[in-house]
């Protein structure tokens, strides 16, 4: 059989790609507009099968070909956007985003975006909205499927097995791996090819169904049904842009909406009501052809906005038209002469060798560590190094500790270590500041710690701290500080925005005042406990949490954008209150603990401080200090008194 050319799969299209424009660039307005990709997922899965099992079928098939339609298909559109990111990457990005963008672009040209993305995520990661390539991991799983699955077909097919039961036998287990992952392993089951093949696979189970039509697939695609059939469909898929959110569990069990509703529509064929009139609209048709190059522009623009500005809803509208004008000229200039031109292996020899040369150029750039040479200011080459963070764990620390910790630091004279950092990330940041201040007198110092994890003995599991390890940490911390003979002062070093993630004894259900009660009594016998070991102990508890990245108060280098810079108040501080006030009062009552309030350096006149007055960042993220703003605290530590013997 010769499949036809739907228009209203191409109006599939253009409902996913929209969904998923609103929802990059309207989040609040679509906030289900993510699962445009389930969407694209199902519909790749059709296509691609139909031409395989078709060619197979024909006797045409061959590998040859069918990677060389791949490539006439994915890389015009796809190398101009690798070069176009390049090239603007170049003027608007800092070294380290520069390095990173250029290691997507690297992982973009061989089609493992998914997997570098999913290694990206860790505490000290860059937001998702400045990576202007984060888009393209969908791209990578269907590249991924494309690898795979025609060889799967091509044996299943030589050997006579059924095509039916393979598809739907490897779309049964994806489906499991995806269900059963999303609970135990959120972010890697959704960047995982082997999670998410089974959306493509229902589209393959359709395809091949096509070609072996059985009783369900007559009873789809009869008269009778076939409106029903599509109206269910796209009751399913309106339910599910209804109903999910950003914060579900995704895929999972959610991914069903948007899967089963296309593959219903898909299924009730082009004579079906909805599937003629609605989605064959010439306007969503055009929006279709025109959807892969829309999908590839779209994100660049947006994150590059947010990057060097705070794009208003009047930009972001901007960026969107201008997503649909550059994926116009894009689809007539670039995609159409070259995907239906003349079919030559030049055309597919040099647009693989272009590709490979981005890729070079991307791990260059790499290499080289973003080229920091670009970088003709020196006040913003000098705040491009604070943005950076190396001190995380030093060698052999871990086996001191005895548990792997994520801030496991002995810096200074390891010999003669007077002083320990105990506490979360805001501990970790007080460290190469305090280290310099003990080394010039011949000590070193200690840091033990996790993300979110405090300083405090007697707390329980949390579900905040599964893969931190934390109460080991805290455990262990405390033993190796009581059991020194060199350390004399410990530095509790509290988040209090975390009170309500941490684990507390007795109080799952209570009241945050009923909480800090619990915490206080912990730490009423905590402090004790060091002073009974002649420990000194210094409390430093808060910290405020910005709403802005202290990257977004850079200015960038392009002379026709202006950033904005950061300006936020103390009442815009997230989640400040009422938890500094609550340990605010606890320490007001206790004499034998000497307090740093960082705030004295960090707001001022009322404002968050992102830099001194030289213009050089003490902030290097929403709430961590750069090594120069480090420096800062620890003098402050020294002009409170609270360090003795120096």
């Amino acid at each position: 059989m010769r499949s036809k050319y739907r228009p209203d799969i191409d109006g599939l299209r253009a409902i996913a790609v929209i969904a998923v424009l609103a929802f990059h660039a309207f989040p609040t307005f679509a906030e289900s507009g993510f699962v445009g990709v389930d969407i694209f997922f199902v519909i790749s899965g059709y296509l691609i099968s139909t031409i395989i099992v078709q060619a197979l079928e024909d006797g045409t098939f061959t590998f040859r070909e069918f990677y060389a339609r791949r490539i006439r298909r994915i890389l015009p559109a796809l190398n101009l956007i690798l070069i176009f990111t390049y090239i603007l990457g170049w003027w608007v990005l800092l070294a380290e985003e520069f390095k990173q963008l250029s290691k997507h672009i690297l992982s973009s040209v061989v089609f493992v975006s998914n997997f570098v993305l999913r290694n990206d995520l860790g505490y000290f990661d860059n937001s998702a909205e400045s990576k202007p390539l984060l888009h393209l991991w969908s791209l990578a799983i269907e590249e991924q499927f494309y690898l795979i699955w025609p060889f799967l077909l091509w044996v299943a097919w030589k050997r006579k097995f059924n095509l039916l039961g393979v598809a739907f036998s490897l779309g049964l287990l994806s489906l499991i791996l995806s269900v059963v992952g999303t609970h135990k392993y959120p972010q890697a089951t959704f960047y995982f090819p082997h999670t998410r093949c089974w959306e493509l696979l229902f589209g393959s189970v359709l395809a091949i169904s096509f070609f072996y039509k059985g009783p369900t697939l007559k009873l789809l695609t009869d008269k009778k049904y076939y409106n029903s059939i599509s109206f269910l469909g796209a009751g399913i898929l309106i339910f599910g842009f209804w109903i999910i959110r950003r914060d579900f569990d995704f895929p999972g069990v959610w991914a069903f909406f948007p899967v089963v509703g296309t593959t219903l529509i898909i299924a009730s064929g082009p004579q079906a009501w909805l599937n003629r009139v609605v989605l064959s609209n010439r306007v969503l048709v055009y929006v279709g052809l025109i959807s892969f190059p829309l999908y590839l522009w779209h994100w660049p623009l947006l994150s590059f906005a947010r990057i060097t500005t705070a794009p208003n809803i009047n930009t972001r509208i901007f960026l969107v038209v201008l997503s649909f004008i550059l994926a116009g000229i894009t689809h007539v200039l670039l995609e159409r002469p070259i995907r239906y031109g003349p079919k030559n292996k030049l055309t597919v020899s040099v647009l693989a060798l272009v590709s490979i040369f981005i890729g070079a150029i991307g791990y260059f750039t790499f290499y080289r560590n973003g080229l920091e040479l670009r970088s003709a200011n020196h006040v913003l080459a000098i705040n491009n190094e604070q943005l950076g963070w190396k001190f995380l764990v030093s060698p052999g620390c871990h086996e001191k500790l005895g548990t792997n910790s994520s801030f496991c630091l002995e810096l200074g004279n390891q010999s003669n270590q007077k002083l320990a950092i105990l506490g979360d990330s805001s501990g970790n940041s007080l460290a190469p500041g305090l280290a310099s201040i003990y080394s010039k007198q011949g000590y070193g110092i200690v840091n033990f710690g996790a993300p979110t994890c405090p300083p405090i003995r007697g707390l329980i599991d949390s579900r905040y701290w599964k893969q931190n390890n934390c109460l080991s940490i805290i455990e262990r911390s405390y033993q190796q500080v009581l059991e020194s003979k060199t350390i004399d002062t410990v530095v509790l070093a509290i988040f209090t925005r975390d009170l309500n993630r941490w684990g507390i004894p007795g109080a799952e259900n209570a009241s945050l005042e009923e909480k800090f009660s619990v915490v206080a009594q912990l730490l009423d016998k905590q402090i004790a406990d060091l002073k009974r070991h002649e420990k000194k102990v210094i409390v430093t508890y808060d910290v405020p949490l910005s709403p802005k990245h202290a990257r977004d108060c850079l200015e960038r280098q392009l002379p026709f954008i202006k950033s904005t810079k950061c300006n936020v108040n103390e009442n815009q501080l997230i989640e400040r209150h009422p938890n500094l006030d609550l340990f605010d009062g606890y320490f007001k009552m206790r004499k034998d603990v000497c307090i740093v309030r960082q705030s004295e350096i960090l707001i001022k006149g009322g404002k968050l401080q992102f830099f001194d007055e030289k213009g050089i960042l003490i902030m290097r993220d929403t709430h961590h200090l750069t090594v120069h703003g480090s420096d800062l605290i620890a003098q402050l530590f020294l002009k409170t008194g609270c360090l003795t013997g120096l």
